[in-house]
């Protein structure tokens, strides 16, 4: 299929290969590999984004006062 579309017929006996490497196609593999590490790479950020959030909320948390009345001394 790759050859009929570059012009090369099945008598010139070619592989597939070749004729991939020659026109800069890539590989299924390589495109879904590709696509798999840039998920990766975009929940790694939301992990670490989310700890931070968590993180700053934990800091926020415990420095805030009570609504109450004040102690008596």
């Amino acid at each position: 299929m790759d050859g009929c579309v570059c012009g090369y017929a099945r008598r010139d006996m070619i592989k597939n290969e070749d004729i991939q490497d020659k026109e800069g196609v890539t590989s299924v593999e390589d495109k879904m590999r590709k696509a798999s590490l840039r998920w990766f790479g975009h929940c790694d950020e939301k992990m670490h984004a989310c700890l931070v959030r968590r993180c700053k909320r934990l800091v926020v948390d415990e420095f805030r006062r009570a609504r109450d009345r004040p102690k008596k001394h």
